[in-house]
């Protein structure tokens, strides 16, 4: 994950201060690509987890910190 946060920046970065040798695509989406950073690393500092995205806890079910909602059957 941290690898695609790199990249994600780097590209924005790269779109800032590219120059000439940015692509057009890049050049207009600039603050589109800033706000997916902000918002990847604001998601992160707050610990938010995305979804599809789970971390094993040894037991191979793929379910960590898993708390069962109130009044919620099985």
């Amino acid at each position: 994950m941290n690898m695609i946060m790199l990249s994600i920046v780097a590209v924005a970065v790269f779109a800032y201060y590219g120059g000439a040798s940015c692509p057009k695509i890049l050049k207009d989406n600039k603050q589109m690509l800033m706000g997916v950073v902000v918002g990847l690393l604001l998601g992160s500092f707050f610990g938010v987890r995305l979804e599809g995205f789970a971390h094993l806890d040894g037991d191979g079910d793929g379910i960590e910190n898993y708390q069962k909602a109130p009044g919620g059957g099985n």
